[in-house]
């Protein structure tokens, strides 16, 4: 202590008077003798040490030493290691696994030798036989298999041994993660990760934050790579679900795929609900599916775009109650387009049924019907009169 206080007071007395007044405001800046000593001692003093010495603040200090370089790491012993993994296991409520913090394991395996020697030196056994507490019936294809199988032909991800998914939206993640439990009896793990923002062109692209949901499952990874999927641009829907006559295994495996791949979009002509992907001959087959469940579909394919659109208000209600989204944004978005159109829609069905009631009691005046209306404050051009008595063109609200 004696050293250190001699340290102090003879680096207190050069650097006094080391400020520069700038605006109104003093600015003290970074001399060489102050920079010296945070490279000598910087290994053997922490940020807050530092700080007192040199009279600055944390952050200057903190600030400082990740320009020059120089990172400030805790250094671990067994016991406190320990203890770190009793205390992370009872957070997430069961024995801590290497994937569910990487760097922390890889700290574990430094000192240990391997992650398995940690978990024994704290008093956990090894989880060798963890597959066998999958649910019975796992492989019959159920309402929420198919709702997995949706997303893994979508956003998820099934490579080895383990199955992860990573999307924005928490309740999207969530959602995925039940529906595993219920197939497979196994929770997964819910994170929220940073992504690094992308160069593209030159332009920076901020990324939000992802909900990543993963597990490390050897016979339930198998199980799912067996139904095929994990080619983009060559996958095809099970016959399990392409062939069944369960509307709710249909609309699931709907569901999951749409909330992959699937977008709500607002223009001037209206609404539509997109479905992309690469792959052609997969998309042919969800326009089946929404055959299936009498939800009017197509396929739109050009050099720029290769998706399933659904348009026109009926069907759009349809999807929304039969099919459903689990990400709010996307199904707030359709809710209220759906209600905001359905009293517009309303009032032309209303108007539409008048118009060939009189036209078939022969009582029909197009020019008086247009101006009876506008009196009302319910205006109809006489062309949209017209087209529905002759062209017997009925409104877009009424085409499935």
């Amino acid at each position: 202590m004696t050293d250190l206080k001699k340290t102090i007071t003879g680096v207190e007395d050069s650097f006094k008077n080391k400020t520069k007044v700038k605006n109104n405001s003093i600015r003290r800046f970074w001399t060489n003798d102050e920079i010296n000593f945070l490279k000598e001692k910087s290994k053997n003093l922490t940020h807050k040490e530092l700080s007192k010495i040199l009279e600055r603040s944390l952050s200057s200090i903190k600030r400082k030493s990740q320009k020059m370089g120089i990172r400030k790491k805790k250094v671990w012993n067994k016991e406190e290691l320990k203890q770190e993994i009793i205390k992370r296991s009872k957070e997430l409520g069961r024995t801590l696994r290497n994937i569910d913090y990487p760097d922390f394991a890889g700290i574990c395996s430094y000192h240990f030798g391997s992650w398995n020697n940690a978990l024994i030196y704290s008093g956990f056994k090894i989880n060798q036989e963890r597959e066998s507490t999958l649910k019975e019936n796992y492989n019959l294809m159920t309402p929420s298999k198919s709702y997995l199988l949706g997303c893994v032909y979508g956003d998820a991800c099934v490579s080895g041994n383990s199955i992860s998914i990573g999307v924005v939206d928490k309740e999207f993640a969530e959602e995925f993660a039940k529906s595993f439990y219920e197939v497979y009896g196994l929770k997964m793990t819910l994170k929220l990760r940073r992504v690094q923002d992308r160069i593209k062109n030159g332009k920076n692209y901020k990324c939000k934050p992802q909900w990543s949901a993963f597990i490390t499952a050897k016979r339930a990874s198998e199980d799912l790579m067996s139904y095929g999927g994990t080619d983009t641009f060559n996958w095809e829907v099970p016959k399990e679900i392409l062939e069944s006559n369960n509307t709710k295994i249909i609309s699931m495996f709907l569901k999951g795929f749409v909330d992959s791949e699937g977008c709500v979009y607002l223009g001037k002509r209206g609404c539509s609900i997109t479905i992309a992907s690469s792959n052609v001959n997969g998309l042919k087959q969800i326009v089946f599916l929404f055959s299936k469940i009498n939800i009017k579909s197509r396929l739109i394919e050009n050099s720029i775009n290769k998706c399933v659109s659904i348009t026109h208000y009926s069907n759009q209600k349809s999807f929304l109650e039969n099919v459903g989204l689990t990400i709010k944004r996307k199904k707030d978005k359709l809710q209220n387009y759906l209600m905001k159109h359905s009293t517009i829609n309303n009032k032309k069905i209303k108007l539409y049924n008048k118009v060939m009631a009189l036209h078939k009691s022969n009582e029909l005046k197009p020019f008086s019907f247009v101006r009876e209306q506008k009196e009302k404050n319910d205006p109809i051009d006489v062309g949209t009169v017209y087209n529905w008595i002759n062209k017997e063109i009925k409104p877009s609200c009424m085409i499935q």
